[in-house]
């Protein structure tokens, strides 16, 4: 998938003679190896540690539902992955925040692409719908809320003006008001987020987003003794 991340997203920027700055923020796990062969403006790499799951854990969340994969139907440290993934998109923003601090003007696009996921098509970058964070249209998941059901968006991929992707990564912020009421999903906490702080949505009908068939063979446990080699 990086080398799709060249061809897919990058490449389609400077097609159109855009500058292009990739900003990552990962663990010490696997992935971390290939990120640094890319032409990056920052990488920054982190221990894999526990974080606190305070922000998550209520009434809607106990914590046996994000240690128990069969209660969960996912992993057995399913909180865990939730945080360590708003804790990277955190980290992301602020790196993007003082590159434009240093460089006195903001980016005109930024884009979030996790690492184990692959666009299936160039980005189309002039058909981008302006004013708006662009999401593929493809992987989102149902979800009820008040029993009633809620349109999602993927949480894997999003593209849009700076100031509106502030507000996407910086999802720490909003997550204990979700959490208190609603099950954690990433694709309804997205949508849930955008549109309770105003920001324009849509899923787009030129991006399609796959998710790699070695999903989560690198994401690994903070509380265990597994190290990248």
């Amino acid at each position: 998938s990086i080398g799709l991340l060249k061809e897919y997203i990058i490449q389609p920027f400077k097609d159109i003679g855009a500058t292009v700055d990739l900003f990552i923020h990962t663990r010490k796990d696997a992935w971390w190896l290939p990120a640094a062969e890319l032409p990056f403006r920052c990488l920054s790499v982190e221990e894999n540690r526990n974080l606190d799951l305070s922000m998550i854990l209520s009434d809607a969340n106990p914590l046996e539902m994000g240690e128990n994969a069969a209660l969960s139907g996912r992993r057995a440290f399913l909180y865990q992955s939730y945080m360590q993934q708003y804790a990277s998109l955190w980290a992301v923003w602020r790196l993007k925040l003082q590159a434009e601090e240093k460089d006195r003007q903001t980016y005109d696009w930024v884009v979030r692409s996790r690492p184990d996921c692959y666009l299936t098509e160039p980005l189309p970058v002039k058909d981008l719908t302006p004013n708006t964070v662009n999401f593929p249209w493809n992987d989102w998941w149902p979800y009820e809320m008040e029993g009633v059901r809620v349109e999602t968006l993927t949480d894997k991929f999003a593209v849009g003006p700076s100031k509106m992707m502030d507000v996407y990564f910086n999802k720490v912020n909003w997550l204990s008001d979700f959490c208190r009421k609603y099950r954690i999903q990433g694709e309804a906490f997205t949508a849930w987020q955008l549109r309770i702080a105003g920001i324009p949505h849509l899923r787009h009908d030129k991006i399609k987003i796959e998710q790699s068939d070695l999903k989560y063979q690198f994401s690994y446990r903070p509380d265990k003794e597994e190290r990248a080699r």
